[in-house]
């Protein structure tokens, strides 16, 4: 049973992966700047999408430097109070994201 389930998780694993690169994939070839990337991955949290919403926690937990269950906890609180219209929660989630991204990009580039 728990092989069936570990099956299951790795499978769900790796499309939510592969949903994510083509976040990337789509970035690269439309040449969204960085911006417009990271205003499409706050669009699709808002909406509850999973890979935006994973690439997000992912970002935020880099940004922010806290563990991951207050990065949930975050997103979810600036996630709502996006639906509700409030400017400054898009703009610190926005401001997050960036922020993940560089840090991301220049650990990319201090490996290479």
């Amino acid at each position: 049973m728990s092989d069936t389930k570990n099956m299951k998780e790795e499978k769900a694993f790796l499309l939510v992966r592969r949903q994510i690169q083509g976040l990337f994939r789509e970035a690269e070839i439309q040449n969204w700047s960085i911006q417009d990337f990271a205003v499409k991955v706050w669009l699709g949290t808002i909406l509850g999408l999973i890979p935006e919403k994973t690439l997000a926690s992912i970002l935020v937990e880099k940004a922010a430097n806290i563990p991951a269950a207050e990065t949930y906890k975050l997103i979810d609180d600036l996630a709502a109070q996006s639906r509700e219209g409030k400017k400054e929660a898009m703009q610190r989630a926005v401001k997050l994201l960036l922020d993940g991204l560089l840090i991301i990009n220049n650990q990319i580039g201090v490996a290479k």
